[in-house]
């Protein structure tokens, strides 16, 4: 038997069985149009706005701890505001460039107060905190400046007029070592001469010790500072 054939009969009969289920549902899609068209059209109502949650007050901060409060007052800009508050002035004041002798004794205890809490703080770093100022400066606060030279102590270059004269020196070293002065001063080389040289350029240091190498130098035929260190530094090691 063929199973592709299929008789008139249930081709007829299952074509009416579809056209009735495409007609039943026509039907039903229309009748729900018909029914939601006379239904009522819902009235929208306005729902009563609750009123908004207010947010809690917030919780208050809690205190810090003593070692926090001891490390913020041990820093520098608060240690600075503290000696304004103190003497009657600003921290821009302390800072600043204004000279008047109000901000200078302010100035002063601050570089003070701020160097005794952080004794670590070099020179160099207390300038910066203070505005930039020079390490002379932070020193003078500080009571850290040379002393000023005594009244009898001769000013730097001065030959000393209690001790021989250089050239004095120079002769006594060259008889010394039995060579001519001007080979001493010049540019011989001898190894008498070099030796004679060297130990003439320390006893005048030692004599003269207010002469710049420079001046010393230039006794020697204008050498350079150079040649006055090395043979200052020749002695010490054949001392």
């Amino acid at each position: 038997m063929n199973v592709d054939y299929v008789p008139v009969a249930d081709l007829t009969t299952a074509a009416e069985m579809i056209a009735r289920q495409k007609e039943i549902r026509r039907r039903q899609e229309e009748a729900g149009r018909k029914l939601k068209a006379l239904q009522p059209k819902p009235v929208l109502v306005e729902a009563e706005q609750e009123p908004a949650e207010t947010a809690p007050p917030p919780a208050a901060l809690p205190q810090g701890s003593s070692d926090l409060r001891d490390a913020l007052a041990r820093l520098p800009r608060s240690i600075i505001r503290r000696v304004a508050a103190q003497h009657g002035v600003t921290f821009d004041d302390i800072v600043g460039e204004d000279r008047s002798v109000q901000f200078v004794t302010a100035r002063h205890a601050a570089i003070r107060a701020v160097r005794e809490a952080h004794p670590t703080f070099s020179i160099k770093r207390l300038g910066r905190i203070f505005g930039g100022r020079d390490p002379s400066s932070i020193r003078n606060a500080l009571g850290l400046n040379p002393r000023p030279r005594s009244a009898n102590r001769q000013k730097s270059g001065v030959v000393c007029a209690e001790a021989p004269s250089p050239m004095q020196i120079i002769e006594d070293t060259s008889r010394k070592y039995s060579v001519a002065p001007h080979d001493v001063i010049g540019r011989c080389y001898v190894e008498a001469v070099s030796l004679a040289r060297h130990e003439a350029v320390a006893n005048i240091r030692a004599a003269h010790p207010e002469m710049t190498a420079r001046q010393i130098g230039n006794l020697f035929d204008g050498r350079s500072d150079n040649f006055v260190a090395h043979c200052l530094a020749y002695m010490r090691r054949a001392a």
